[in-house]
């Protein structure tokens, strides 16, 4: 694979980028950028970039675990949320807290687990471990 260095889009510090991922970027940002979020200049930009998926965050593989877990379940909300509330508020709207609870965390599991699944990155390969190699990530 390969990787290609760039600059961070919000404060121009030099990083590096995969290749492949290249052509399907609108903008990158470094990982101190993405600590320091709110106080970005473009706003929109990122916004934008983000709600498009095409923002590539260069996160230290020392810090993979500590964030990429909120940051798939943020991507995850923004994008199944509205739609599963459209489909199924009346059904949830008549559920006590602790069943409401329970059904919106089994459909966040089932929701994560058949987006991992489909994502035609994986090329049917689902040995996690074995796909972080061929990405050069360390956890």
């Amino acid at each position: 694979m390969g990787v290609v260095k760039v600059n961070c889009s919000f404060c121009g510090k030099e990083m590096e980028c995969p290749k492949h991922m290249l052509k399907k970027i609108g903008s990158h940002m470094c990982f101190e950028c993405l600590n320091n979020v709110e106080n970005i200049q473009d706003k929109n930009k990122f916004e934008e970039d983000v709600k498009a998926g095409r923002i590539h965050i260069d996160i230290p593989t020392s810090e993979m675990k500590k964030h990429l877990p909120e940051i798939f379940a943020e991507q995850m909300t923004e994008q199944v949320f509205d739609k599963l509330w459209e489909e199924r508020e009346k059904e949830v709207k008549n559920l006590d807290r602790k069943n409401l609870a329970k059904e919106m965390f089994s459909e966040g599991i089932f929701n994560a687990i058949y987006n991992l699944f489909e994502n035609p990155e994986f090329n049917g390969k689902f040995d996690l471990n074995e796909i972080f190699k061929e990405r050069e990530i360390n956890l």
